[in-house]
């Protein structure tokens, strides 16, 4: 008996306890080639609205040749409902907002590839750019202090023509795959949470 109001006990005490996450929700980098060795980067990252604040206004892409990214737009990219509900994300870099908003970060910068040869195969296959790390961390007055950061890279791989000649980046002037659409998110209203 004794132990059945010892586990209400341990029930009731951590049933008010609410664990929350506020990361970084991801992001992506693509390349397009502007013609003669030109290739402009784009850093696209997305940022969960009553999260830490991201008022990142440049991100470095280090890789064979160094890009110094800037910040040239900002939205509110969150999901919208019913109006009575909506929640928004604006600006999106500051915080706290509503749970569920979701802001859009874009960069971009320009680099001359001229001077690389024809991208490796070994030991490391083609050329990598990565950003510096992102800081991604939880949000500390939610449940934690910062637990790491996020790295978003982009490959360019070897290209081989019909003629067997493998070709420089500026040779084969090429694009990455980029997203035409932002991510679908979904924003669910949890009626038994009721932190603030």
């Amino acid at each position: 008996m004794i132990m059945r109001y010892w586990l209400l006990f341990v029930l009731f005490l951590f049933a008010g306890q609410v664990a929350e996450a506020t990361h970084l929700l991801g992001g992506e980098i693509s390349y397009r080639c502007l013609g003669n060795g030109n290739f402009r980067f784009r850093v696209v990252v997305f940022r969960d609205c009553s999260g830490i604040p991201f008022n990142e206004t440049n991100l470095n892409l280090s890789g064979p040749v160094g890009v110094n990214c800037l910040l040239i737009a900002a939205y509110d990219v969150t999901p919208r409902g019913p109006v009575q509900t909506q929640i928004r994300c604006s600006p999106p870099a500051n915080f706290p907002a509503a749970k569920g908003g979701i802001g859009k970060f874009v960069f971009e910068g320009t680099a001359n590839l001229s001077s690389l040869a024809v991208a490796p195969v070994a030991p490391v296959v083609g050329y990598t750019w990565a950003t510096a790390n992102i800081p991604c961390c939880r949000n500390s007055s939610n449940n934690s202090q910062c637990s790491g950061d996020m790295v978003l890279r982009v490959t360019m791989y070897r290209f081989v023509d019909p003629t067997g000649t493998a070709l420089t980046p500026a040779q084969m002037c090429d694009n990455s795959p980029s997203f035409l659409e932002d991510p679908a998110a979904v924003t669910i209203l949890n009626p038994f949470d009721t932190a603030v």
